[in-house]
């Protein structure tokens, strides 16, 4: 229940005057005139669906003939035709209502139940006399056309002129007071509109001193003298689980449980407000344009705006695509423990939101990185993620076809904003969710579908996706080889992606079943619900839509890879059962387990390192140096008593296994592609099928990604989460903890863009700052007449440091060997500088 506590704060966001009246005051709705007390069911925020009026009278439709006739009998054919009209009229004007309200003689429209039970009602106690318009059944009333003035004897609109239309258009106020000073209460009131009946609810309460448990007390009052659809309710009307968490000992329907802590919470942050402000201030609003007026557009996939998944949006929606202030989005969730080590059991899901408009080195900064979800756990969501992203869908369905109006604080003028999601990332699990695809069983990849390679090893107990051989152009030599391989030829060819025209042809007839129902029939389709993005009209377009995180593939090939070749106990994939899982298969001779007495002697493989070999590897890692920030300690990783390493974060596996650059040249792309398949055959040739599992195979899809969309994948969402975990410091009350510091934050920034010399939370201190740098004349030859002046960057070794005290104040003085700018610096095809310390002046 709304507290009066929190009456000022919601005013202060301009938002009071709609949700109070609809949510503390009406709930659904009321409308009070001098005669008569009606209810109305508000349907999508503020719109009453059925009562109009003229001149201040109520207009009464003509009374249905059979409801007005006295001596009516309940058996006659007359009434019986009435009663099957009048429910033919409930359902077509209200289609999506599973429950409608009752307009019988005993619950008089204040109970509601399904057609059939009010059709045994009508004939059991008869039809209400007075319900003659049936305005809660969908029926609308005429309306004269004449406007209707709301005679408000207030200087409302005075104050918000006194206060200046320039100061509330730069903080977007000033259309949304207006518009709530305009919009009447309710339809024909001529006294209160939304924002007069809030300040007057909080003058009256102010002015006579009335205690937040007061207010509350009246509010309450208010809600319970209007009837709600779900007010009786403490259970779910679709899984009958119980709303509020059931202690021990108590009875799910117990009264005492609907006192309890709600079972499910989701904290929705609204994005459009976000957007507006970002767009307030001028260097965001500059930054937003980036990809359109300061990117580089020389080849090279430096941006997603270089790619051909932006380039076909533009294409197909032109009136988007010109606009270069139009979002395009992504999405990212992924379940956290807000616990730490403290619990292993509790998962909570936030869902971000980044922006591609701008550069890399800003899209991905904790700045502009929204949390526009917070879904509370304990439990996984699974495929019921598309119930709690319905109201995330709802607000970017509407900036996709009706946008709304935003200031930008760049160009001083307000423009028409459309956004659109432009891809979704997630770690594989995840992906399964969001895609409805069961990313598990024997097609378990989403690329491959029913084209997917696939072994059920006997020994292993496991899925393995092999034969990675068909992805090899037709007449390559690996495909002929029997022996090194299965034992067979390899004849098959790659499967082709399914667009996502055919992905909506296969998924929209699926009857989707939401809740964790025990008594859901099963089905063998590998597409398991019609996806909510499906409702966002160009998602079907997209020949991209759900990107595989590549730091997570990496962080599970690297533990697979790393663990096979140093033989750790319980991640090596060459064990006992993997050996007989050769035999099975009948490949490999020579690596077949063999008996000798009570032991099993497994043969070793060219990959198998002796001790000498694990310890030399293992400290050629504990020698790595790496610059403050680039990655983990690696030293502290290895343990060279047990020769293994341990915990190895994503972003360590990322930087031993490779070092992926922000600038890809697309020429090269299909020879990465073929690189990267005879890795994964020569792979075959070696490692035993145990090793691919459906992570390994995923390797395949990454670099047609990268074709399609450019570098998307340069995602540090693990690292936010890191921060997300520090806003724990309620342990009873984790998500709301995390919520409430992530708004602080959120409000700091905000007002950190102006206040002078203060720096922004979300944006790190740039690394080269201090770097040396000297004007100078610079000369192409000795022959040169016109010299230019430019800075030129020097780098140094430093030999020693020296402190000289002036007393009143310190010098440090360094003593350093510079680096020969002309030998030592140079600037690799990529753009990167070298610089060679040896070479010194």
């Amino acid at each position: 229940m709304l507290s009066c506590t929190t009456l000022p704060l919601l005013i202060s966001h301009i938002c009071v005057p709609l949700e109070l009246v609809k949510l503390a005051l009406l709930r659904d709705a009321i409308v009070l005139t001098k005669l008569e007390l009606f209810t109305i069911e508000f349907v999508n925020g503020i719109r009453c669906d059925s009562i109009w009026l003229h001149s201040s009278q109520w207009y009464i439709s003509q009374w249905k003939e059979w409801t007005a006739i006295e001596s009516i009998s309940r058996i006659s054919d007359e009434y019986e035709k009435g009663v099957e009209e009048f429910l033919t009229f409930a359902k077509k004007h209200r289609p999506d209502a599973q429950k409608y309200c009752c307009p019988c003689v005993k619950c008089l429209n204040g109970r509601r139940h399904i057609l059939c039970e009010i059709k045994n009602h009508l004939f059991e106690n008869g039809f209400d006399k007075n319900y003659t318009t049936w305005i809660w059944h969908g029926e609308y009333v005429g309306i004269h056309t004449e406007q209707t003035y709301v005679l408000i004897d207030d200087r409302v609109e005075e104050m918000i002129r006194d206060v200046g239309h320039e100061f509330f258009q730069h903080a977007h106020l000033y259309d949304s007071l207006k518009s709530n000073l305009d919009t009447t209460l309710y339809p024909g009131c001529t006294k209160f509109t939304h924002l007069t009946v809030v300040l007057k609810l909080v003058n009256v309460k102010a002015r006579n001193g009335w205690s937040d448990k007061s207010f509350t007390k009246l509010l309450e009052l208010l809600k319970d003298m209007f009837p709600e659809e779900f007010e009786d309710l403490h259970e779910c009307p679709r899984c009958r689980k119980s709303r509020y968490k059931v202690k021990d000992g108590d009875i799910s329907n117990n009264e005492n449980t609907k006192m309890g802590s709600p079972t499910e919470v989701l904290w929705y942050l609204p994005i459009i407000p976000r957007f507006k402000r970002l767009f307030a201030n001028a260097e965001d609003a500059k930054n937003l344009t980036w990809h359109a007026t300061m990117r580089k557009n020389d080849g090279p996939l430096r941006h997603p705006a270089n790619s051909p998944q932006w380039k076909k949006i533009d294409t197909l929606f032109p009136n988007f695509g010109n606009e270069a202030r139009n979002l395009r989005l992504s999405l990212a969730t992924d379940g956290m423990n807000p616990f730490g080590n403290l619990s292993s059991n509790h998962s909570s899901w936030p869902v971000l939101m980044s922006i591609y408009n701008l550069p890399l080195w800003l899209c991905m900064k904790r700045k502009y990185v929204m949390l526009c979800m917070m879904i509370s756990g304990p439990r996984q969501l699974g495929n019921d993620i598309d119930v709690y992203l319905s109201p995330l869908i709802k607000d970017l369905k509407n900036l996709w076809e009706e946008g709304v109006d935003v200031f930008d604080g760049c160009h001083q003028q307000t423009f028409k904003m459309h956004a659109m999601l432009f891809c979704t990332i997630n770690d594989f699990p995840v992906y399964g969710n969001l895609s409805g695809y069961s990313a598990k069983g024997h097609y378990a990849c989403p690329i491959c579908e029913e084209g997917t390679s696939h072994i059920q090893l006997k020994y292993g107990g496991k899925t393995v996706y092999t034969r990675h051989r068909k992805f090899l152009h037709h007449f390559h030599l690996y495909r002929r080889l029997k022996k090194a391989f299965n034992g067979c030829q390899e004849d098959g060819i790659a499967p082709k992606p399914l667009t996502g025209e055919q992905v909506y042809e296969k998924v929209k007839g699926i009857n989707t079943v939401f809740g964790k129902n025990e008594n859901k029939a099963i089905d063998k389709n590998i597409w398991k619900k019609k996806l909510i993005f499906f409702y966002l009209n160009y998602w079907c377009y997209l020949d991209v839509r759900h990107f595989i995180d590549v730091m997570h593939v990496e962080k599970n090939v690297c533990d697979s890879l790393i663990g096979t070749l140093l033989n750790i106990k319980g991640k090596t994939k060459d064990r006992l059962k993997a050996r007989q899982d050769l035999v099975e298969l009948g490949i490999r001779p020579q690596l077949h387990p063999k008996s000798i007495g009570k032991q099993t002697y497994l043969p070793p493989t060219c990959h198998n390192l002796s001790t000498k070999e694990e310890t030399s590897f293992c400290q050629c890692l504990r020698g790595v140096k790496v610059p403050q920030g680039y990655s983990s300690n690696i030293k502290s990783l290895v343990s060279m008593k047990d020769l293994k390493l341990v915990g190895l974060k994503s972003h360590d596996c990322h930087v031993l296994m490779q070092q992926l650059l922000p600038v890809i040249d697309p020429s090269k792309l299909n020879d990465l592609e073929n690189e990267a398949i005879i890795i994964l055959c020569q792979s075959e040739m070696y490692f035993p099928p145990e090793f691919f599992y459906i992570m390994v195979h995923l390797v395949v899809h990454l670099v047609r990604e990268i074709r399609l969309c450019g570098p998307v994948y340069l995602r540090p969402i693990k690292r936010y989460m890191k921060i997300l975990k520090g806003y724990t410091k309620n342990l009873y009350r984790p998500e709301t903890s995390i919520v409430e510091r992530y708004i602080a934050d959120e409000a700091i920034e905000f007002c950190t863009d102006y206040i002078s010399q203060a720096e922004p939370i979300g944006l790190p201190n740039s690394r080269t700052e201090g770097k040396c740098q000297a004007e100078s004349m610079h000369f192409s030859s000795s022959k040169d007449k016109n010299p230019i002046r430019a800075s030129i960057g020097y780098f140094k070794v430093i030999e020693d440091i020296w402190e000289v005290d002036y007393v009143e104040f310190k010098v440090p003085v360094f003593k350093c060997k510079w680096v020969d700018s002309n030998a030592g610096v140079k600037i690799d095809e990529l753009g990167f500088t070298k610089v060679n310390l040896h070479k010194v002046a």
